[in-house]
């Protein structure tokens, strides 16, 4: 067993290519592959390990160190390789190494070392969040991730406009860990008190689960105060409200890291805690309920602001956006399981769209705006194809990964939560129509978008292509409906770590769901394919017609500019100046009248209340010790009697 070669493999390419030990642009990106495909292959190798014994819940550690922090406590750290860890290695590593075959060809440019650095980075922090068993440990590569994805997003440095989307991303998600970190904090020292050592293992912490259920704060329990925490930690790595607005702007960088950030990295990191971290969540009804709420929020946000989107990188950003509150859904209603199926179907299809979404970018010469494109399914009939095949996924159409994934949520939602069932379910109506009105204004309509006419997609960029297109057809039957009447592999599977419903369900019901999102998704498409065949002309209609409730939508209910003048104080840069924003600046003024009785009274309040205190403290004492002896005399025959009356008092009661 070596678990560590997982992580040390990227790792160390990462810092050989920062130091451009191979400098050659050739070399470096072979380099970088190898690593990766290698990382994938010890994955591969533990397989045996993991199903040696004949049982799918064996689960091996890996010990690395001990940090000894006091004599006699010590604070283990290791790797723990198991069901849930496994699967997300092999989504790491394997669409990891596909994103960097796929950058060979799409990346031209002098940097080529550093880009592939700063990759390798990110893929080694992530299998270092998935495969730690600490969580003080798993935190390193929680802020891994974050770092990398600052350096990646801005990595053409050189433009203020993308600066500032690695800037917001990078402080948005230090907010979020804010509270990853105080529930971390709160953990070992409730741990720390009960048995005196230091130990965030998560075998640990769920051992010994049962201490969390003592009293917190007013009707909180301790487990309540964790959940909420650590759930705040989860909004701002996985995009959910109110911590969702660094992830659109992070498409400032390149398509493949916006394609590995969205599949297979980073926003799925959230997810991976909540599963890893499930008996706290579970052990609260307030957070339980919190999180589904949250996640339903977030998947109609996402994919009600998506259809009015014109960047298609952007349009797939709230897309993931969206698909990721259905994964916080599923948490949120128990269903673990579920949630990391759809972790790992989304991680395909994603990454398919995204890279598809790059040729289509390199043909179009950079062009990024959905209105200027049209007719390129002649240019490019493979991508066309395989983007059609990522779309259907995307909105749940059977074969497909996304149909088996997606329609379990849905099931769950159908038997246990009827009405957030319907808003779900119109979720899928709403990601219907915005990923095919994509696909219509990009591949279709009279346009002519403007290409480089001797473009051709590289084999370095269609192979992973061809090969997630593959994928697709694959992976859904790991987890078939019951009406197919085929063995479950990755229930069993995930049962072992996770609380997963074992058995065939009721096959009517699972029908009825698939008919109905089907139906949902049909429909969808049927209207995308009637306003927007032949261009954006309904985009411009709706404008017209509807300018406050298009504006809504495409300006993301106004929350950007909501956080930017609430919290940053000056313009969106992507913002027109003279626009009416009557409704922000209405809302905005509430805000700053609120903020300025808040920081006048309670921010300099409580500042001033400090130091009054030893002020005032301060001046009784120096009355005190005023250097007069009939003063001091006063003081002591004053405390004698008080003494006096307080053992009088005492005794009495003491008689009695």
């Amino acid at each position: 067993m070596y678990l560590f070669y997982i992580i040390i493999l990227p790792l160390i390419t990462a810092v050989l290519l920062r130091w451009h030990v191979f400098d050659n642009k050739k070399s470096a990106g072979v380099i970088a592959c190898c690593s990766v495909l290698g990382s994938f292959v010890v994955v591969l190798l533990h397989t045996r390990y993991l199903f040696m014994a004949g049982d799918s819940g064996a689960m091996y550690f890996e010990k690395l160190w001990e940090w000894k922090i006091l004599p006699d406590v010590t604070m283990p750290f290791g790797l723990r390789l198991d069901a849930i860890s496994y699967v997300m290695c092999l989504l790491v590593t394997f669409v990891g190494f596909l994103i960097h075959v796929y950058s060979l060809g799409y990346m031209k440019l002098k940097e080529y070392s550093r880009y592939f650095s700063y990759l390798n980075l990110f893929v080694a922090m992530m299998l270092l969040l998935v495969l730690s068993d600490q969580l003080l440990f798993m935190f390193i590569g929680w802020e891994g991730v974050g770092l990398s994805s600052f350096l990646l997003i801005g990595f053409y440095h050189q433009s203020h406009k993308n600066m500032n989307a690695a800037k917001k991303a990078f402080i948005v998600n230090r907010i979020g860990d804010l509270g990853l970190l105080l529930a971390m904090i709160l953990l070992l020292a409730i741990y720390f008190l009960e048995s005196g050592q230091f130990s965030l293992s998560v075998l640990t912490l769920e051992t010994k689960a049962s201490l969390l259920q003592a009293p917190g704060i007013g009707d909180f329990t301790l487990i309540g105060i964790v959940g909420v925490l650590l759930f705040f930690g989860v909004c701002g790595k996985s995009a959910q409200m109110p911590l969702y607005m660094w992830l659109p702007d992070a498409m400032a960088g390149p398509t493949p890291v916006s394609a590995l950030m969205h599949a297979a990295s980073m926003v799925t990191a959230g997810i991976y805690l909540m599963s890893r971290m499930h008996f706290i969540f579970d052990g609260s009804v307030f957070v339980s309920h919190l999180v589904m709420w949250v996640g339903v929020i977030t998947a109609l946000f996402g994919s009600t602001v998506a259809i009015f989107q014109r960047d298609i990188k952007k349009i797939l950003a709230f897309s993931t956006i969206s698909q990721l509150g259905y994964m916080t859904l599923a948490c949120g209603i128990g269903a673990y399981g579920v949630a990391l199926f759809h972790v790992l179907t989304h991680g395909v299809f994603k990454a398919l769209l995204f890279l598809s979404a790059g040729d289509v970018i390199k043909a179009c010469k950079g062009n990024q705006d959905i209105y200027l494109m049209g007719n390129l399914r002649h240019k490019l009939p493979r991508t066309h194809v395989m983007f059609w095949m990522g779309a259907l996924s995307l909105v749940g159409i059977f074969p497909l990964a996304g149909y088996f994934s997606k329609d379990l949520i849905l099931f769950h939602l159908f038997t246990n939560h009827f009405g957030v069932y319907l808003l779900a379910l119109l979720g899928v109506f709403f990601t219907s129509c915005y990923i095919f009105r994509l696909l219509y204004l990009v591949f279709y309509g009279n346009r002519q978008a403007d290409t480089n006419q001797e473009y051709r997609t590289p084999i370095t960029m269609l192979f992973p292509m061809v090969i997630l297109s593959i994928l697709l057809l694959m992976l859904g039957w790991l987890w078939v409906p019951s009406f197919l009447h085929l063995p479950e592999v990755l229930p069993e599977f995930f049962a072992t770590v996770l609380p997963v419903e074992l058995g065939h369900h009721l096959v009517f019901k699972e029908l009825i769901v698939g008919l109905i999102s089907t139906v949902f998704a049909a429909t969808g498409f049927f209207l995308a394919r009637k306003f927007f065949l032949y261009g954006p002309k309904a985009d411009f209609w709706i404008a017209k017609r509807y300018p406050r409730f298009y504006r809504l939508l495409s300006h993301q209910y106004y929350l950007d500019e909501l956080y930017y003048k609430a919290f940053v104080f000056e313009n969106h840069d992507d913002r027109d100046p003279n626009e009416d924003n009557a409704f922000t600046n209405s809302v905005l003024h509430v805000v700053a009248v609120f903020k300025g009785l808040i920081d006048r009274y309670f921010i300099d309040g409580l500042v001033h209340w400090f130091a009054w205190i030893p002020m005032f403290l301060g001046s009784v004492y120096a009355k005190i010790q005023n250097g007069q002896i009939q003063s001091y005399l006063r003081w002591i025959t004053m405390g004698s009697l008080i003494s006096l009356l307080y053992w009088f008092l005492w005794i009495s009661k003491a008689g009695q």
